[in-house]
């Protein structure tokens, strides 16, 4: 985050922008970054250390009773937190400028937490699961069998008050349940770290639970594409039907028949091929309306 520039106000006769391109109010963000992150205070804490770092661009806005609206620039400095409250309840009680106006840049809130991440949240992972495993009781005991086996990597999330946050890699031995817990009420009463910050490798969730989308059917009592149908169709002569057979047999059959550039040699050769003497019983016209047809099909593309 670059140093910080001058108040300016945006007067009456000036209306602000639309923020939605450059700028996203801070409980937008928090949403976005609670996607990511995890729980409310992960995020909160995971966004105040960026913007103390300088990683965030932030400004808060200001209503100026009857003066408009004033923007102030944040600094660094302004998102740091004192060594008098590392022992308060938690960073959501003390994130500064609660209740303030205050909009993050949203290249920056999008370029470090992009939704599509290595890690997900538990709860998402659950909600992704649950599209293809079922319920919630079978999505929470078959991704528990999975971290027991060691099929999924995942690691725990713990802000430290006033120091961060720190991760704790999650073996599969944390995930088995012993047989004290054997005859509960059910698997997703006894999850192992329920209600803590847990974080699965979103690789590991999608390759396990793949979601695949239904291929849709074919559309009834039509043939493929690619193969006539067994009878002459409606609106299709018979000439032009005869004609339509022999070129498509033709195309099939490959060898010197099927690489035709000139209509009328490829004319001739369907005359040959039934046995019409007299060049008056197929037509150029008839060859065109075949062809047409075949066209229609995605039989031939000439």
């Amino acid at each position: 985050m670059a140093n910080a520039g001058k108040r300016t106000t945006i007067a009456e006769s000036e209306p602000p922008q639309s923020t939605w391109d450059d700028w996203m109010p801070l409980e937008a963000a928090s949403a976005h970054i609670q996607q990511v992150v995890g729980g409310h205070q992960l995020a909160t804490e995971d966004l105040r250390l960026r913007l103390a770092s300088g990683d965030v661009e932030a400004h808060e806005r200001r209503v100026i009773p009857g003066g408009g609206i004033e923007v102030i620039p944040l600094t660094p400095e302004d998102f740091k937190v004192s060594d008098a409250l590392s022992d308060d309840p938690g960073p959501f009680l003390r994130f500064p400028f609660r209740g303030r106006d205050i909009f993050l840049r949203r290249a920056d809130v999008c370029r470090i937490w992009p939704i599509a991440g290595v890690w997900m949240p538990l709860s998402v992972a659950l909600w992704h699961i649950q599209q293809v495993v079922g319920g919630h009781q079978l999505a929470t005991e078959d991704l528990r069998l999975r971290l027991a086996s060691g099929d999924v990597e995942a690691h725990e999330r713990r802000v430290i008050p006033g120091g961060g946050i720190e991760v704790i890699p999650l073996t599969p031995e944390d995930f088995k349940v012993s047989d004290a817990l054997s005859d509960d009420l059910g698997p997703f009463l006894r999850f192992p770290f329920r209600g803590r910050d847990i974080f699965l490798r979103r690789a590991d969730v999608n390759r396990i639970w793949p979601m695949r989308l239904a291929e849709p059917a074919s559309p009834p009592h039509q043939p493929p594409s690619n193969q006539l149908p067994t009878k002459r169709p409606k609106g299709v002569g018979p000439r032009a039907w005869l004609v339509a057979r022999e070129v498509d047999a033709l195309m099939r059959e490959g060898g010197k028949g099927s690489k035709w550039v000139d209509l009328d040699d490829l004319l001739n050769t369907i005359r040959e091929r039934i046995g019409a003497k007299d060049k008056n019983v197929l037509s150029e016209r008839t060859l065109d309306t075949a062809l047409a047809y075949l066209r229609n099909r995605d039989l031939i593309d000439r």
